[in-house]
């Protein structure tokens, strides 16, 4: 089910792309409020974001199938995830991109070695903070709902 995330992103970036529709509207709720919490995963502020939020889906993803964490239940709730999370995150800054996603699956990972702490802090830091510092406009606010939600994700199933 990952790779239809990353599919459907790359899709959506390049409808964009070629519809030119303009970035700095994206990820603002404009109308049909059901739609916007449905797609707002998939739309990217620019190809690196695309590849970055791809790229960290992938290795979290493929570190959680080698401990045997990756289940029907867990694929389900990514996207539902997703869906939940945009309610009340998106007044803290326009949301785009699958980072939540990301970081629920961050969060399952750290649910289930919860001795690895230090690294978790440190990499949860880098992965906000310094694109933060350089001028990134970031909803660590998500983020954090991603990361909880996966813990919480991990702790019920």
């Amino acid at each position: 089910m990952n790779y239809l995330f990353y599919i459907a992103s790359i899709v959506t970036f390049i409808a964009f792309a070629i519809a030119g529709v303009s970035m700095s509207q994206i990820g603002y709720y404009q109308g049909c409020e059901a739609l916007y919490r449905m797609t707002y995963m998939f739309a990217h502020a620019n190809i690196l974001h695309l590849i970055v939020n791809i790229y960290a889906s992938e290795v979290i993803y493929r570190l959680l199938k080698r401990r045997g964490l990756i289940s029907l239940p867990l694929q389900i709730t990514m996207p539902l995830a997703g869906f939940i999370m945009t309610y009340g995150t998106e007044l803290a800054l326009p949301t785009v991109g699958m980072s939540g996603v990301a970081f629920f699956l961050y969060g399952v990972l750290f649910a289930s070695d919860i001795k690895h702490l230090w690294q978790s802090a440190v990499l949860t830091a880098l992965l906000n903070i310094v694109p933060y510092l350089l001028g990134a406009k970031i909803n660590i606010l998500i983020h954090l709902v991603g990361f909880l939600y996966g813990i919480l994700f991990y702790l019920i199933y």
